[in-house]
């Protein structure tokens, strides 16, 4: 390719054959992502919350500890 000198592992990964069970879960996993969005963000909880920025970064510390 002109201008481009790819590293082998790099041309290896885009060619791996990615199976039709992997590919329905990389389809699949948008609506997941939405799902747990959807019941993060859609809890009661939010409704009384003044500042949701800062409740999200210590809702998020909270789940990594």
């Amino acid at each position: 390719m002109v201008g481009y000198e790819f590293p082998d592992d790099l041309i290896t990964v885009e060619e791996a054959d990615i199976t039709e069970e992997r590919q329905r879960e990389l389809d699949e996993a948008p609506a997941e992502q939405g799902r747990c969005i959807g019941a993060i963000y859609g809890h009661s909880f939010w409704d009384d919350v003044a500042d949701k920025y800062a409740a999200k970064v210590a809702l998020q510390k909270a789940a990594r500890a």
